[in-house]
């Protein structure tokens, strides 16, 4: 199976201790139950999640609904001895875009950069030209994104139907 296949390549990364000391491993996906049950037990693996979905990860985030723009408040939630939370207010749109916020969030801190200097990088960061990209025609919001994976695509129309009343998709 593919999580156990990926399990064993990350023990093979980890048994490197100069090449690879800690990997940050996101919680996420259909997959993360089963890759989780065989790697749990990984000292070196740093993980993070969405809020309740694991026991003991070192970095948590919970996404608040998408408000007009489709835009969600990502709160960040460092454990451990010196536990903090930051609250991210990104200028991008789009569920994968929050997490990959999140991810980029933690992986910073994790580098020693300071909360403040993560989220004013991240509040301002315009993101790559369509994808999840927001721009208007009359009052109409039209969305542009060029995700090509069935969950990306899944994901990323569940995401404008919050914040519209009705959604018409062209897929070329």
């Amino acid at each position: 199976d593919i999580a156990g296949h990926f399990a064993n390549h990350i023990r093979t990364c980890l048994a490197d201790k100069t090449k690879h000391p800690n990997i940050l491993l996101h919680y996420s996906g259909i997959g993360a139950p089963k890759l989780y049950a065989r790697l749990k037990d990984c000292p070196e693996i740093i993980w993070i999640s969405e809020t309740g979905a694991l026991e003991n990860p070192a970095f948590s985030y919970d996404l608040s609904e998408p408000d007009d723009n489709g835009i969600c408040t990502i709160r960040v939630h460092e454990h451990g001895a010196h536990p903090q939370t930051t609250e991210i207010r990104p200028s991008l749109g789009g569920r994968a875009n929050a997490q990959n916020i999140a991810v980029a969030f933690c992986t910073g801190r994790l580098c020693g950069i300071p909360a403040d200097a993560l989220k004013r990088a991240l509040e301002t960061y315009q993101g790559l030209k369509d994808r999840c990209q927001r721009t208007t025609y009359g009052k109409r919001a039209v969305y542009t994104d060029y995700a090509s994976h069935p969950t990306c695509v899944r994901n990323d129309i569940a995401w404008v139907r919050k914040s519209a009343k009705r959604v018409l998709t062209i897929y070329h």
